[in-house]
């Protein structure tokens, strides 16, 4: 990836990178525990995943508008709870 190739070491990103190729393999009918977070408003995992991708982004010079926008609508939604 993009990250990886950028980042001096890649691995935080390549540890990144393996996290959301395995979301390829989960259950159509499960949820993610994201997702069970935010139906019982409970604060997500946010900053973990998007801001990682966020931080990782500016570090390198990537940009990365649409995690930029999922972060940005989870921490609004997290607001109003």
């Amino acid at each position: 990836s993009i990250l990886k190739e950028k980042t001096k070491s890649g691995g935080k990103a390549q540890c990144f990178a393996t996290a959301f190729s395995d979301m390829f393999y989960l259950s159509p009918q499960g949820m993610p525990s994201m997702r069970q977070d935010a139906l019982a408003r409970r604060k997500t995992e946010l900053e973990l995943f998007a801001g990682t991708a966020r931080r990782l982004g500016k570090e390198t010079g990537v940009a990365t508008p649409q995690n930029d926008g999922f972060y940005e609508a989870i921490t609004k939604m997290e607001a109003g709870w």
